[in-house]
């Protein structure tokens, strides 16, 4: 039996986070060769939270605990130096609204068995270079998500050396274009889901193009800490926005997600989105569904996936 604590987030450091109140897991253990229990809490209001019927807490915390459970697993128990930089490779996960917590006003405390697998180690020092993770999400005992990604691992000279040969000079520090240099428009807080209008992330140019351009480059969860490239988070929560406005549907909500980072995303230029138009037209004659999405910069694919919505079974009965 494995004693799990949810007082306290673990060190801040150890999930590359500068703020502990963005730090979601408190605990973890290894219960196994390749498997681990970890704690996480999703507290309160989150800012990525937005007021909906079925009163939910956001996906991207699916998505950020699973990226932190692999940050902290890997140091302290696979052999990772803290300071290493990892690279996601894959991210995904399921949602069953059926069993998922709500928000009803107090911080909702989750159990993640974990499971570690296809890791590649280096040679010489014998350190993780690779590896993958899947995680099974339960909130007072239900069962409601599944997650998995997979990442690679550098030392500071190897990381250097990777963006130094992407980019093809130094990389570039984080700066984001401002909205009216660019002459974009920003849609409405309402018909992206979210709370306020410095959470949205996307903007439209002049000739149509839909871009990642955040109204807040100061964003606590999007950049919580300065990064060379544009966060995943970020890319996430731009191509859920993107997709609702394709859709002409806020009330959706996101419950799958295959990601696959291809190149890293650069601060400049603005990436854009190449939209499936035939997939579009099929998600949005049923008001749901799964849908491909690209994103492109500087003629490059840079991220590419699938996005899965669904219309919650009680938000109608929610809403009376």
């Amino acid at each position: 039996m494995v004693n799990l604590d949810w007082n306290r987030p673990v060190a801040r450091e150890l999930v590359h986070r500068a703020d502990s109140t963005e730090v979601l897991v408190t605990d973890g253990h290894r219960v196994g060769p390749d498997r681990f229990r970890c704690a996480a809490r999703w507290r309160r209001n989150h800012r990525t939270y937005a007021p909906n019927p079925g009163r939910r807490h956001s996906p991207l915390l699916v998505a950020e605990t699973i990226r932190q459970a692999c940050l902290f697993l890997s140091v302290e128990f696979l052999g990772v130096p803290q300071e290493s930089h990892f690279v996601i490779k894959s991210l995904g996960f399921d949602i069953d609204q059926e069993n998922e917590p709500r928000d009803d006003g107090d911080s909702t405390d989750l159990v993640l068995d974990v499971r570690v697998s296809k890791v590649r180690r280096d040679a010489g020092s014998g350190q993780p270079v690779a590896l993958a993770m899947e995680a099974e999400y339960a909130a007072a005992g239900r069962p409601f998500a599944g997650a998995s990604g997979a990442a690679r691992i550098f030392d500071d000279r190897s990381y250097s050396a990777l963006r130094t040969a992407g980019a093809g000079a130094e990389p570039r520090v984080q700066e984001q274009p401002r909205a009216q240099e660019q002459q974009l428009t920003r849609p409405a807080a309402g018909q992206v889901a979210v709370a306020t209008a410095d959470d949205v992330v996307v903007a439209r140019t002049a000739d149509g193009r839909w871009v990642v351009d955040p109204a807040d480059t100061r964003h606590p969860f999007f950049f919580d800490h300065t990064v060379d490239h544009l966060p995943g988070m970020l890319l996430l929560e731009a191509a859920r926005q993107h997709a609702l406005l394709g859709l002409g549907d806020p009330h959706l909500r996101l419950t799958r997600l295959r990601m696959r980072p291809l190149r890293f995303a650069e601060t400049a230029p603005p990436p854009h989105f190449e939209a499936d138009a035939a997939d579009e037209a099929d998600a949005a004659g049923n008001g749901a569904g799964v849908r491909a999405f690209r994103l492109m910069q500087a003629g490059d694919c840079v991220l590419e996936g699938e996005l899965g919505f669904s219309r919650a079974a009680d938000s109608m009965c929610d809403a009376q």
